[in-house]
């Protein structure tokens, strides 16, 4: 995991490590308030979507709606030298 890696890159112990893992998974375990959620509902659209094995899905109620749900956006450049 990402926490582990970051926590370990600082000189912690493995056992601390294990212990910022476990408290990172309890904070995201927790369920978003309902104000959270309905906050973020307008903010996606519910396009239908075309899965894997050809079932149609909606974005939102299907994909997003009560879950807890992290994205991940990550850009890198590489410069020739």
């Amino acid at each position: 995991m990402a926490v582990v890696a970051a926590t370990l890159g600082t000189g912690a112990t493995r056992a601390q490590a294990a212990g910022a893992t476990a408290a990172a998974a309890t904070v995201a375990a927790a369920p978003a308030p309902d104000n959270v959620r309905k906050a973020f509902a307008d903010r996606f659209p519910n396009v239908v979507l075309k899965t894997h094995e050809g079932r149609n899905v909606r974005f939102y109620d299907d994909l997003l709606n009560g879950k807890i749900v992290l994205m991940n956006f990550m850009y890198a450049s590489c410069t020739r030298r």
